[in-house]
């Protein structure tokens, strides 16, 4: 099953400005339970996904169609196969998160178009992905639940610290992995998450890390802050104030 946790414990805490080290097991569950309530509600109310899973989506295209509404927030597409076998790669289509137009001259055959890639919605596409500042100290096979890189403490390159923690969404080449340990410069590793596959990488190979939309985490963590706090609220009906026009903002229209 795909991981598709987008708000980070670390980032919560921080916004309540809680010593980790003195809260009690229960509080730890308590404010997981407010993330994961908080980002269920989001996703809902919004109708977008906030972290990318990689997958195949089918559309429906007329004979001679250029442009395809896409079903689902795409942030980076893989290829385009339409219902006669063409295979359209990157450089051969134009599109946003909403849409998808093959480049001139070429039209949809008509009928079912497979659509490949990863989907989530956020706001700067080029931006989900940033730079760890860091990169693979040995080589790492397919099968491999630990990476080994050169400083897992130091700053990434927009100088946050540390680059590499609990919960993090790596992408190495095309592969992403979720961090679920940092023993020194070791990260603990679940391996080809959301529709990925594991393989192998040499050493050298660059690690980015994901970034939700700010918006929609800033969003997520003000209103699990809310639910922390006021555990017994009715939920998406007496939410603080902003809450419903941030969501309003991010809302998805559907095709």
């Amino acid at each position: 099953m795909p991981d598709t946790r987008w708000l980070a414990l670390l980032h919560l805490k921080r916004r309540l400005s809680v010593d980790a080290a003195t809260l009690s097991a229960s509080d730890d569950a308590r404010m997981e339970s407010a993330l994961r309530a908080a980002q269920a509600e989001i996703e809902a109310a919004t109708g977008r996904r906030y972290v990318p899973i990689q997958s195949t989506v089918s559309h429906w295209a007329l004979p001679g169609q250029r442009v395809l509404p896409l079903r689902d927030d795409l942030l980076e597409l893989v290829s385009v196969t339409d219902a006669d076998g063409t295979v359209y790669l990157p450089e051969d289509v134009t599109c946003d998160a909403a849409n998808l137009a093959l480049n001139e001259p070429a039209r949809f055959d008509g009928g079912a178009v497979r659509v490949s890639g990863l989907w989530a919605y956020h706001p700067a596409p080029s931006l989900a992905f940033r730079p760890s500042g860091d990169s693979l100290a040995a080589p790492v096979t397919s099968s491999a639940l630990t990476l080994t890189v050169l400083n897992a403490a130091g700053a990434d390159t927009w100088g946050d610290m540390p680059r590499f923690t609990t919960g993090h969404l790596l992408r190495i080449e095309s592969e992403l992995v979720r961090v679920t340990g940092v023993e020194s410069n070791t990260l603990v590793v679940r391996r080809g998450e959301n529709g990925t596959t594991a393989a192998s990488h040499a050493a050298g190979a660059g690690v980015e890390v994901f970034s939700p939309s700010f918006t929609a985490e800033a969003l997520g963590l003000r209103l699990a802050s809310w639910l922390y706090r006021e555990p017994d609220a009715e939920h998406g009906r007496e939410w603080p104030s902003g809450i419903a026009s941030g969501i309003d903002r991010l809302r998805r229209l559907r095709v």
